[in-house]
């Protein structure tokens, strides 16, 4: 029989500029993480030869999705209304994701870039709030990739 395991939400670490979310996650999705580009890419010549070519650029963007009644938002907005010049800068803090049951994360500097959509209905939606982390680092199954 193959691998065996058991996911559970409540068995996620997540953390945005040293706030922790911790409660008040939205259905479906709750955070998802898509690098902005490859890390890497292959040349291969007209004769066969082949270059690995290295991208600098490890940013990623992230989308958060809770309740728009969760008590988390108004950190957040108050992070995202951050601007230069205020003390606290442009609102860059630090992104921490981890999966406590593997070891797995996600961290780097952060920024939000965006923030959630409204859609009045008769029932609480989801806020979707949207980042950029600036240089992921990715430490899959505990081994730093």
């Amino acid at each position: 029989m193959g691998e065996q395991s058991t996911h559970s939400l409540a068995r996620t670490s997540l953390s945005i500029a040293g706030i922790p979310i911790s409660s008040g996650a939205g259905t479906g999705s709750f955070v998802k993480v898509t690098p902005v580009g490859d890390w890497r890419s292959v040349t291969v010549g007209v004769q066969g030869d082949v270059c690995v070519n290295e991208n600098a650029d490890h940013s990623a963007t992230f989308e958060l999705t809770l309740l728009h009644s969760a008590t988390i938002n108004a950190a957040l907005q108050a992070l995202l209304n951050l601007t230069t010049g205020q003390s606290g800068g442009v609102g860059i803090g630090s992104f921490q994701l981890t999966d406590l049951a593997t070891g797995s994360e996600i961290s780097g500097d952060c920024v939000l870039t965006a923030p959630p959509e409204w859609d009045v209905q008769t029932e609480v939606q989801n806020a979707t709030w949207k980042g950029t982390i600036l240089q992921a680092t990715y430490k899959l199954g505990g081994v730093a990739v």
